[in-house]
């Protein structure tokens, strides 16, 4: 072999350690910019092959030109490979078909994932903080496909992103921790949109049908079931805490918990809630609600309360602390309570234990359309009238 043929194998070794280490930079600045786990499934993959090959090419210590320039352009090809998968974890989508596939979510938290077909959990460890994912920042489209029979919520705490087009159908949540639960998530942050959960939810703390505890969006969304916490405070059909938007949702089933109890919220603070109702039956010891258990500077509108709702003290159709409400509320349930004081905004449809003003009371003569886009202030787009139980058209199980 003449000195040409040493200089160019030379060569050739030399580039292609320097572009290993070139894509391994690369790989680790995208991972950077984009967020990603540093040790995610493709990364870790890449960086063992090429190891491999550097290990090979070392051991053979290749004395042909045809040997190092096929070590060469095998680096090259790892590179691009890396670098085109770890962009797919950013810009792709990543499908979710099992139960096993759902640790795809450490992939890359602010992925886009979407799942193909119906998934049921027979048995999976949770964290410690009781979820089956820790954190989620990305995009869930759900394809209206269920996530059945989940023992712990599905998220810990959704940062941001949105989740969508999603049931999760018979959850049976037994907790004995403090904290924050729901059936989707202990805390939301981000947009929650048409998505469904039905079943049952225990717990001794804080519980939402949805969401423990809410400060962003959730819409066309709701919560089938029973929820039970006997001792506990702040339990909502939908979230236990809002401090967010509550649009277009609905619940129904019942709750029975100790205070700050409401058919949709436990407590809301600064939130809104809106084009909503309830069809619970709440038992409750004190501060209990229709709709929010307990409230500050939060804005009501276009809501119906249909059922029954049992207190100590502090009882009330919508919510027994201070509200922003602009129309009247139509409740077709009973009032279990001998604190119960009749509220001026409420329209009672069946007859009481106690005395309703006649100005409170509704006859079906009287509902006509007026009285359900003026007096309610529904929205007839939202909302359908199916025999006298008004619900939301484009939100039903």
């Amino acid at each position: 072999m003449n000195d040409y043929d040493l200089s160019s194998i030379r060569r050739h070794i030399k580039y292609t350690y320097a572009f290993f280490q070139l894509q391994l930079f690369l790989s680790v600045c995208l991972i950077i910019i984009y967020g990603l786990p540093l040790f995610n499934p493709f990364f870790i993959f890449s960086q063992s092959v090429g190891i491999f090959i550097i290990t090979i090419t070392k051991l053979l210590k290749p004395n042909t030109l045809i040997k190092s320039r096929l070590t060469f352009w095998s680096i090259i090809l790892l590179t691009l490979t890396s670098i085109s998968t770890l962009s797919y974890l950013e810009y792709g989508v990543i499908t979710i078909s099992s139960a096993k596939q759902l640790e795809r979510f450490s992939w890359n938290p602010s992925g886009t994932f979407e799942l193909t077909k119906d998934i049921e959990i027979k048995s999976m460890d949770p964290y410690a903080e009781n979820c089956l994912i820790r954190r989620f920042e990305g995009t869930l489209d759900g394809n209206n496909h269920q996530i059945q029979h989940l023992k712990t919520p599905l998220f810990c705490t959704i940062i941001t992103g949105e989740i969508k087009n999603l049931y999760l159908v018979d959850v049976d949540i037994d907790l004995q921790t403090n904290g924050e639960i729901g059936g989707l998530s202990n805390y939301n942050n981000g947009v929650i949109e048409n998505v469904h959960v039905s079943g049952s939810i225990k717990h001794d703390g804080s519980i939402g049908g949805l969401v423990g505890r809410s400060s962003k969006i959730i819409r066309r969304s709701s919560f089938s079931g029973t929820i039970y916490a006997p001792e506990s405070g702040n339990v909502g059909g939908i979230t236990g805490s809002n401090s967010g938007l509550i649009d277009q949702s609905y619940t129904e089933g019942s709750i029975t918990a100790y205070m700050h109890v409401g058919g949709i919220a436990g407590h809301s603070f600064h939130g809104v809630i809106q084009n909503t109702y309830s069809h619970m039956d709440i038992t409750c010891q004190m501060y209990v609600g229709g709709i929010v258990g307990s409230s500050s500077d939060t804005e009501l509108s276009g809501l119906i309360v249909h059922g029954d709702i049992t207190g100590a003290t502090s009882v009330a159709v919508i919510t027994p602390t201070y509200h922003d409400y602009d129309y009247d509320v139509l409740f077709t349930g009973r009032i279990y309570s001998d604190t119960y004081v009749v509220e001026e905004n409420v329209l009672y449809y069946q007859n009481q234990s106690f005395t309703v003003p006649l100005t409170n009371q509704i006859q079906d003569s009287q509902m006509d359309t007026d009285f359900w886009t003026q007096t309610l202030g529904l929205d007839l787009t939202i909302y359908r009238i199916d025999n006298l139980y008004p619900k939301l058209i484009h939100n039903q199980v």
